[in-house]
């Protein structure tokens, strides 16, 4: 490719891919975390990043303010229980994605969900009823359906699982702070990743599950799962990319792009030839 090529999308996608591109802003590398390694991330082969206090807000990509949820097994607070190398999911029993099924999802896929949920991962299940007797028949569905998978597992397995599964005692609308705004709008539930950073929770559709009378995919709990996956996965890329000290060529720097004629572009200027060399 020559300095300052005009790139297809496909050559674009290509060079991503070599050169391991796009570092999240604000991100630290393990290299800049400070304070003392965390035995349990050591266990599980992660490094461990501090705890960023920050203000508080809802706006995607920011990092996630301190919070605290009431749970079966007490109150959890983020700031006090953070282990600096875990990953976050707090989930309804009807996100907003799912709505047009009419059911909540906690009913079944437990087992496949733990099954593809990687370890460093706590899950938070809270219900969007105000009812108590409805919220708490949701919660009882989802705890079933949990002990039904754990049940199945080696003792030290489940016990590891129900330090990391959290049911919520409140509904939606009673959580406090930023996560409770943001739960109730959008509505799709919370992420907040191994950077601390406030992600969305993404599709539950799973291909196998088609439904003629909505034209859709029904949801799977178990798709849950690829939201840490890919968590891990930037983590992982993030340290690749520090310790290897790459050359960072950004491509599309956050601005809209537009499609003509199917070809979308992006002019990049490379390094000279001895620095690619």
């Amino acid at each position: 490719m020559r300095q300052g090529a005009l790139c297809s999308l496909a050559v674009v996608v290509l060079a991503v891919s070599a050169c391991k591109t796009t570092k999240q802003s604000g991100a630290s590398s393990p290299t800049e975390a400070s304070g003392v390694e965390n035995p349990y991330c050591r266990s599980l082969g992660l490094p461990t990043r501090p705890f960023i206090n920050a203000p508080e807000s809802t706006q995607l990509g920011t990092v996630a303010a301190d919070f605290q949820l009431p749970t079966t097994q007490g109150s959890f607070q983020l700031s006090s229980a953070f282990t600096g190398c875990d990953n976050y999911l707090i989930v309804q029993d009807i996100p907003r994605q799912t709505r047009e099924f009419k059911q909540a999802i906690w009913l079944r896929d437990g087992a496949a969900l733990l099954k593809a949920l990687p370890k460093n991962t706590h899950v938070f299940f809270v219900s969007v009823a105000n009812d108590q007797n409805l919220r708490q028949l949701s919660l009882q569905s989802i705890t079933d359906n949990v002990e039904d998978a754990l049940k199945a597992m080696s003792a030290a397995d489940a016990e590891f699982w129900r330090t990391h599964l959290h049911f919520v005692t409140v509904p939606v609308a009673e959580i406090k702070g930023w996560l409770g705004e943001a739960m109730v709008s959008p509505g799709w539930g919370i992420g907040i990743d191994r950077f601390q950073k406030i992600r969305y929770v993404g599709n539950y559709s799973d291909p196998h599950r088609y439904e003629a009378s909505l034209d859709d995919f029904g949801p799977n709990l178990a798709m849950l799962a690829n939201e840490p996956i890919y968590y891990n996965f930037e983590a992982k890329r993030e340290a690749t990319l520090a310790a290897e000290k790459a050359t960072i060529v950004p491509i599309f720097k956050g601005q809209p792009v537009i499609e003509q004629k199917d070809k979308i572009f992006s002019e990049v200027e490379l390094p000279d030839a001895a620095t690619m060399a």
